[in-house]
């Protein structure tokens, strides 16, 4: 005789709604936010997409179940781990509700997988130049881990013996102190950043501080775009080798299967992709 594998009372339970919230900190992340957004999203999914900076209840899904919150951040700092989650519950409480708030880890974690953005990475090297990570610290508080974990993921990437370090503007260790210490006498500067923001503007290192130890210095988009530049190029020179077709506008089938490793209905969820080569963005 078959039996069911779930107990009698759970038949009669409604599962709980589940919002997904991907939130950046401001709309320097938008792209990648949406990026990601298109990347964790299945078919039936309701997604929502906020900024941080100015967030307002409006900005919220409905708080009539589980809300899982994917911080489009580079680093696990205070913001996420304290402010968001507390302006989350305010917002929701103003308006009396409490859902469950299930928060994701930040993109920085994984940042997308290294893969081929280090193939990307390691073309900027070439000549025996240096890497310099910089991330944003906070002086007296001990650093978030994923700067120090991309690095370690870059040095399996990368060819052995490539000189790299990482430094903090507004921790210890600075570029000031870090700087000196690389062998290149060109550095490659790769700013452990979602997009073009007030730290782009005004802590990169300058010039000026590379020219006192005899170096010359190229400072590469945050990591965020250059993400997505290097996706970008990766599959305009990957594709065509799937597929070939006449004319203008001519798009690319592509299927990814979501979570193999799993074996349940959505391990069988696939998504379908176009590419459409004229304006090198993925449609769905």
């Amino acid at each position: 005789m078959f039996r069911t594998p779930f107990p009698r009372s759970g038949l009669t339970e409604m599962p709980r709604k589940i919002y997904k919230l991907f939130i950046s900190y401001d709309e320097a992340g938008a792209e990648l936010r949406q990026h990601v957004a298109e990347q964790f999203q299945y078919s039936s999914d309701c997604v929502w997409q906020a900024s941080f900076r100015g967030l307002t209840a409006a900005d919220l899904p409905p708080g009539d179940g589980v809300v899982w919150v994917y911080p489009v951040f580079m680093q696990s700092g205070v913001t996420v781990t304290e402010t968001l989650p507390e302006l989350l519950r305010a917002l929701y409480a103003g308006s009396g509700q409490h859902p469950e708030l299930v928060f994701k880890p930040v993109w920085g974690a994984g940042c997308g997988g290294v893969g081929f953005r280090a193939a990307a990475l390691q073309k900027e090297l070439e000549g025996e130049a240096s890497l310099l990570v910089v991330a944003h610290g906070v002086m007296g508080r001990e650093a978030a881990p994923e700067p120090a974990q991309f690095l370690q993921q870059l040095k399996f990437r990368l060819p052995e013996g490539t000189d790299m370090a990482l430094a903090y503007f507004g921790a210890f260790p600075s570029v000031e102190k870090v700087l000196p210490g690389l062998k290149g006498q060109k550095v490659v500067v790769l700013p452990f950043l979602i997009g073009k923001g007030k730290h782009m503007r005004e802590d990169m290192p300058s010039p000026e501080l590379a020219a006192r130890h005899g170096k010359t210095l190229k400072i590469l988009p945050p990591f965020g775009a250059f993400y997505l530049q290097a996706e970008r190029e990766y599959w305009k020179k990957t594709l065509p080798y799937f597929w070939k077709c006449p004319g203008r506008g001519c798009r690319f089938l592509m299927c990814w299967i979501r979570k193999p490793s799993q074996i349940c209905l959505k391990a069988l969820t696939f998504k379908i992709f176009l590419w459409d080569v004229e304006t090198e963005r993925f449609w769905r």
